[in-house]
């Protein structure tokens, strides 16, 4: 069954996150939370995903400005963060322990380290790439910023469908 809505024209927000199993996350890091990060975006109440579940974090336009774009993935099962400098990028590579509105936070192998999200780029994380199937009746939704989520309807309310996600 495919249902129409009115097209709008809507920006993504400034961060990407693509989930374990395939899912995509455009918008804006509000705070971190005892799970992970919470987000929200032009088409999503405020979300908390858990750091486990993402496959890499991108702010898109900061991507776009560079010349070479690096390989974003991790490395020998630690994360890794990708920030700009001047003319290059700088992989530093630990395990992701926060990531907040002032930055990331992450255990390197000299000490914690802040990495502010005016100089990221990327991040690569180094959990696994086996998500929990969906089983029986599901559904993708796909929001006006390009956001892609899927999972188990719950709930179907005016203006807010609510999925139990894996």
């Amino acid at each position: 069954v495919t249902i129409a809505f009115p097209r709008m024209r809507v920006k993504p927000g400034p961060v990407r996150l693509d989930l374990v199993g395939g899912d995509v996350i455009f918008g804006r890091i509000e705070r971190e939370d005892d799970v992970g990060v919470v987000m929200t975006g032009a088409g999503l109440a405020p979300l908390s995903v858990p750091l486990e579940r993402i496959r890499v974090l991108t702010q898109p336009a900061a991507l776009a400005r560079l010349a070479e774009k690096p390989h974003v993935v991790a490395k020998d099962g630690q994360d890794v963060v990708f920030r700009r400098l001047k003319s290059n990028v700088d992989r530093v590579t630990g395990t992701i322990d926060s990531v907040s509105p002032a930055g990331v936070t992450l255990e390197t192998s000299i000490g914690p380290l802040r990495i502010g999200l005016d100089s990221l780029v990327a991040i690569a994380f180094s959990g696994t790439d086996d998500p929990t199937p969906i089983t029986g009746v599901h559904v993708v939704a796909l929001c006006a910023d390009g956001s892609r989520i899927s999972g188990r309807p719950v709930a179907l309310e005016t203006n807010t469908l609510l999925l139990d996600t894996p």
